[in-house]
């Protein structure tokens, strides 16, 4: 729970950042933004409720299933991604012919 807020950064902060000084990559489409940033609060807020957990010594399943629902909404939001982008990239090659 000390370093909570490295989730938010590695997961929201510094792919924007990657997305934001590489100019060719477009935008991530509403969908897979929606995914990928459910995804990242779903796995800070699991994080969370693991330091609480342990704070009272008690555990519960709901923290890990919060924790791979969060790592499955990431992967979806990063095919969806994935998925423009190689969609785009075809697009912009076969006009080019």
């Amino acid at each position: 729970m000390t370093f909570l807020f490295i989730w938010p950064l590695a997961l929201c902060v510094i792919p924007c950042g990657i997305l934001l000084l590489i100019p060719p990559l477009p935008g991530p489409s509403l969908i897979s933004s929606l995914l990928w940033n459910t995804g990242a609060a779903a796995v800070t807020v699991s994080s969370l409720l693991r330091g609480v957990f342990e704070i009272a010594g008690n555990s519960s399943v709901y923290q890990q299933v919060l924790m791979n629902a969060g790592g499955f909404l990431l992967a979806a939001g990063l095919v969806m991604y994935s998925a423009g982008v190689i969609a785009l990239y075809k697009l912009h090659h076969s006009s080019q012919e």
